[in-house]
């Protein structure tokens, strides 16, 4: 099965990057990551394109999941801002299902380490 990679949005694909293979530690809880975290790792993917705001990615993210992207969802919507939840399985199955991806499995999240010079 051919991969629709190349003719795909930039949110489709920083999805892709972002689920399979660089996935932030801090993000692996399941926790809601505030949409100006999201908005941030979206423009440092797409390096040397155009920096989107805030209310057109909203309205990318929005729009995506009302046509089907899985395990991205709203936690809050209030005067703190949009925050969200992001079950990486699902999402990676959702790549998966509509061919978004050629991966068979998502790589390990890298926890930060600090080295120990006190050795």
């Amino acid at each position: 099965s051919e991969m629709r990679i190349l003719n795909i949005s930039w949110e489709k694909k920083w999805i892709e990057n972002l689920i399979v293979r660089d996935f932030p530690s801090e993000w692996k809880k399941g926790s809601p990551i505030q949409a100006p975290d999201l908005l941030l790792n979206f423009n440092e993917f797409q390096r040397g394109g155009e920096p989107v705001g805030a209310v057109k990615f909203g309205c990318s993210m929005t729009k995506l999941v009302k046509g089907g992207l899985c395990g991205f969802s709203k936690a809050t919507n209030n005067s703190n801002g949009t925050k969200w939840v992001i079950d990486r399985k699902e999402a990676f199955e959702w790549l998966k299902t509509n061919k978004l991806t050629l991966e068979t499995e998502m790589e390990d999240i890298v926890e930060a380490t600090y080295m120990n010079f006190n050795t």
